[in-house]
């Protein structure tokens, strides 16, 4: 009888589990933990009941990738699931600071991350705030919690394709460019249909992902955790999470973790948890991380209320029209001027600062908010000048300005240009701008005026 080996990074039956253990012999830098749904047993090969021809053996990876994520080295008791969340709180509120409620969703978003495979969508965080010492300890806790956790401090497009996909890795990115790509890439891989090409094969890119933004991605990704980590307290009396104290916690979580993935995966693959009246992108957040603690109904109900209070859509949405709006009227603006051939982000965050503060707002956005508003609204920034970034303003740029001026009513009398072809196109019909005393005719004949004189 021939006997197949099977290298594998884990495995996922209705009946069985197999997992990977940091700490493996010479051969093999991996142990493969084996869960039958009542005990678990440590080999280095694996024969299930299923097919005695078939041994897995653990696959050999990169060692690199062993060096920059944490693989449990064993399995130990963790209680119950409540306790188990308990513990998350204490450890996250020990080190980050941030305020109760972010404390529990992250701590949801944890347990979530170790059952990835089986959660209606993956997991993914957004920490909304600008870049700070907090924040950044921030990633290196969860770093310490999140399954199979990759730090990146920076992540570019083509370096995402190239990460290791095949071993479900949770991937932690502090900083990034918001291009249109870059957005496609997180939104395809909040799917556990996605699929990518590297290296000329096929891998599942479904993963679970932490991402810091200055600017909420709420209207872009609805179904992100966003965690207001801009009002952290992390005075003196907290500590610093130094490595003695990160190796601690992946000492004392990493295995807990692994057991509660295994005690629970079928139970989560089965949840049925759902928030009904939630937006659909709250909503399958709501599954994911009501799932994640299917054998606790409190915990569930108590996820239900902070969701609940979080999910003021509508409100989000027309504060992002808003911005969306005097952005776009500072495009158009810049669009009027026939001679103009470039637009600075910091030109154009000057222009709508003077606008907001007009209007009576008490707060300013900065550039890097109108680059990433820009680029939502479909235009890739590119360098200017050595230390400046904008829009070069093509004839096909200037169009898509005032085809999103017509979408958000901007094309009114006060900010269209008679002396603007593409105002003329847009103006004149009558769905935009609705005949009152005559104004529709006064509106032709004045463009038909400014056409004469040039």
């Amino acid at each position: 009888m021939n006997t197949t080996y099977v290298d594998t990074l884990g495995e996922i039956h209705p009946k069985w589990m197999i997992d990977l253990l940091a700490g493996g012999t010479t051969e093999s830098q991996f142990k493969l933990l084996f869960w039958n749904g009542e005990a678990q047993v440590v080999q280095n090969l694996v024969v299930t009941s299923e097919s005695a021809r078939r041994v897995y053996r653990p696959a050999v990876v990169d060692v690199t990738i062993t060096r920059a994520i944490y693989f449990p080295t064993g399995v130990a008791p963790y209680g119950t699931t409540r306790e188990m969340f308990e513990a998350l709180v204490d450890v996250i509120k020990r080190f980050a600071g941030l305020a109760e409620t972010e404390v529990r969703l992250l701590s949801y978003a944890v347990l979530a991350s170790w059952v990835v495979e089986v959660t209606e969508v993956p997991i993914c965080v957004a920490l909304v705030g600008p870049p700070s010492p907090e924040r950044r300890q921030l990633l290196r806790l969860l770093r310490c919690l999140f399954r199979r956790a990759l730090f990146l401090g920076e992540a570019s497009l083509a370096g995402l394709y190239s990460l290791p996909m095949e071993i479900a890795p949770s991937i932690l990115i502090e900083r990034c460019e918001l291009n249109p790509q870059f957005l496609k890439f997180l939104e395809t891989t909040n799917s556990h249909d996605a699929q990518i090409v590297s290296k000329g094969r096929i891998l599942k890119a479904s993963c679970a992902k932490v991402l810091c933004v200055e600017e909420p991605l709420s209207d872009l990704l609805p179904d992100w955790l966003t965690i207001d980590a801009s009002r952290t307290d992390m005075g003196s009396s907290l500590p610093v999470l130094d490595a003695r104290a990160q190796a601690q916690i992946v000492e004392e979580f990493q295995p807990k973790l692994e057991m509660f993935r295994l005690k629970n995966y079928a139970l989560v693959r089965e949840s049925n948890f759902d928030v009904a009246e939630l937006s659909p992108g709250a909503r399958d957040l709501a599954r994911c991380l009501g799932g994640a603690v299917a054998s606790d109904a409190e915990l569930q109900e108590q996820l239900r209320a902070f969701l609940k209070g979080q999910d003021n859509e509508p409100a989000r949405a027309d504060s992002a029209r808003e911005l969306h709006s005097v952005v776009i009227e500072a495009l158009l603006s810049c669009s009027h001027q026939p001679q103009k051939q470039r637009v600075g982000v910091a030109e154009l965050t000057t222009t709508v600062n003077k606008t907001l503060e007009r209007r009576g707002e008490l707060f300013f956005i900065s550039p890097r908010a109108v680059g990433n508003i820009l680029r939502v609204l479909g235009f890739s920034t590119q360098r200017l000048t050595a230390v400046q970034r904008g829009i070069i303003l093509l004839n096909s740029v200037r169009q898509r300005i005032h085809r999103l001026a017509s979408k958000y009513d901007l094309l009114g009398v006060r900010y269209r240009s008679i002396n603007c072809a593409q105002c003329e196109e847009l103006v004149i019909d009558e769905e935009l701008i609705p005949d009152d005393d005559g104004l529709s005719e006064r509106i032709s004949a004045a463009i038909e005026e400014g056409r004469e004189k040039l």
